[in-house]
């Protein structure tokens, strides 16, 4: 089952995940089906006059959605979020 995960900073993002056994370059592990590193998500404006992308609003949180083997380790808990419209952007 996928989880989702909202940290404050990328460092707490990867204090926890290089906890998954993850080797150089892989997406799976012992402990995981997947990772996808989504990062911090800015929100971008298209202006057709200038042809170029405006920076609306900067990414708060560093995000980052698991498919865990198992149960998630409790240090995990704290940062999952339940989004109502999860995207990938």
């Amino acid at each position: 089952m996928i989880h989702r995960y909202s940290f404050p900073t990328e460092i707490k993002a990867k204090e926890l995940i290089n906890t998954l056994e993850l080797k150089e370059g892989q997406t799976t592990s012992n402990l995981i089906d997947g990772i996808v590193v989504i990062g911090f998500e800015d929100k971008y404006e298209y202006d057709e006059e200038t042809s170029e992308s405006i920076l609306i609003k900067k990414g708060e949180t560093f995000n980052v959605n698991v498919w865990f083997k198992n149960t998630p380790p409790k240090e995990w808990d704290n940062f999952e979020v339940f989004p109502k419209t999860p995207n990938h952007n």
